[in-house]
């Protein structure tokens, strides 16, 4: 009996901790602020149909893009 009520008051333990504490704010800490940071991403286009740059307007096309 004991080892079952061991269990279940773990078991509320876990479920107010995980569900109940993040609702109302217990522990929660802002994030701070950061700057933003540009990303470069790379491609290489002679593929067709996956990927391939239109020779006109050099706009990227394809199933992948």
């Amino acid at each position: 009996m004991t080892v079952l009520l061991v269990i279940v008051m773990l078991a509320l333990g876990f479920v107010a901790g995980a569900f109940v504490g993040p609702r109302y704010g217990f522990g929660y800490r802002p994030p701070a602020e950061t700057p933003l940071q540009t990303v470069v991403v790379g491609t290489n286009t002679p593929f067709p149909p996956f990927e391939y740059r239109n020779t006109s307007t050099q706009a990227l096309i394809g199933l992948d893009i």
